[in-house]
């Protein structure tokens, strides 16, 4: 504050408390409350900025900026909007992130908003890990310039070396670097940054990554440190947003067996047959939710019945689905023959062209005749 011509300078946050970080003049942390009077080549630290006060005429006070405000140095002022931008950035990025599940969507915006930002950066990357092959995939690619698409390459060996450490990485001379490596000899960059991202176990599965051709454009260390900001709130959301699509999945994998178990009950005989003198009971209980268990009940021409108990090899839906063909062939086998050896003989026949490979079915046929109480098997 100005004072009849003197300049003065109290710490506080704006809510009748001290700074949490302190204002130091001269070396020394300023009382609070109380204000203390500036003179000329004062310096003034506040956080991790450094000022030096100038006081000046009264008559050039009418000038477009005050005394103060004309005096803080120009890389100084730079640097304050600069850290206010990236915070207010990276609140808007984590606010974005912590509200969606859609990051498809939302990370190319990602690596839009932070090559806005860093105006040194020409090109900006976020590439994952394949879960299944462990090879890298390129999640989303932004450059600057009249091609943008013909500039995705990127540095391998770079990528590999921060998945590799789970740790940023800084470099403004990349081929002196990382000599020996063909990616970055094919890549015409000088500069580049790479943050990792990680899972809550701590292993890497992604990068976020800037890179520059220009030799004047150098990044520094804080720029590395805001890039790990980003990086750690799109950690979290890539992590929130696997576990919802495993959920999802589990979720319709769930509901999908649920279907499969009705059908293959379906294949089951509604109602058990009703003969004089016989009685029949039957049960079936997979192992997993479904399986190649079989048996079926046929009443067939001549008041006969054919039993059939069979058992496909293997477990699961493959299973399932075998059985359900044989299910199909063998009543047909069944009901057209009137010799149970040449029905079983003609179902062989309808089956072997599938070429199953491992998948086979061991079946016992029985054809009951309640008439003369005779019983054929095949085995």
């Amino acid at each position: 504050t100005c004072d009849n011509g003197e300049y003065y300078i109290e710490d506080g946050n704006g809510r009748g408390r001290p700074s949490h970080n302190h204002t130091i003049v001269n070396g020394i942390q300023l009382p609070f409350p109380g204000r203390t009077l500036l003179k000329t080549d004062d310096t003034i630290k506040i956080c991790d900025y450094l000022f030096t006060f100038h006081a000046v005429e009264p008559s050039m006070e009418n000038e477009s900026s005050s005394s103060f405000e004309a005096s803080i140095n120009h890389d100084s002022s730079n640097l304050l909007t600069q850290t206010a931008d990236r915070l207010k950035l990276l609140l808007e990025i984590s606010n974005r992130l912590s509200h969606s599940l859609e990051l498809d969507v939302l990370l190319p915006q990602v690596v839009e908003n932070l090559l806005q930002l860093y105006k040194k950066a020409d090109r900006g990357f976020l590439i994952l890990v394949d879960e299944a092959t462990d090879g890298l995939v390129l999640q989303s690619h932004k450059a600057r310039g009249p091609k943008p698409e013909a500039q995705a390459g990127y540095s391998v060996s770079i990528v590999k070396e921060c998945l590799k450490k789970v740790k940023g990485i800084l470099s403004n001379n990349v081929k002196d670097d990382f000599p020996g490596s063909d990616s970055v000899a094919g890549l015409a960059i000088r500069s580049v940054m790479c943050a990792p991202l990680w899972s809550l176990a701590g292993k890497a599965f992604g990068v976020l990554l800037l890179d520059s051709q220009d030799a004047k454009k150098e990044f520094t260390q804080e720029d590395l440190n805001f890039l790990m900001g980003v990086a750690s709130q799109a950690s979290i959301a890539l992590v929130n947003a696997r576990f919802h699509r495993e959920a999802l999945a589990r979720e319709r994998h769930k509901r999908d067996l649920s279907l499969a178990r009705e059908v293959v009950k379906s294949f089951l005989p509604a109602r058990l047959p009703k003969i004089p003198a016989y009685e029949f009971f039957a049960f079936n209980e997979s192992a997993l939710e479904v399986g190649g268990d079989y048996y079926d009940l046929l009443e067939l021409a001549g008041n006969r019945l054919g039993i059939l108990v069979g058992d496909v090899a293997g477990k699961g839906v493959a299973a399932a689905l075998v059985m359900a063909r044989f299910s199909a062939e063998a009543r047909a086998c069944l009901r057209t023959e009137t010799d149970l050896a040449g029905a079983v003989r003609r179902l062989n026949d309808l089956m072997q062209p599938l070429n199953l490979t491992d998948r086979f079915v061991t079946l016992v046929a029985l054809l009951l005749d309640p008439a003369t109480h005779t019983l054929t098997l095949v085995n």
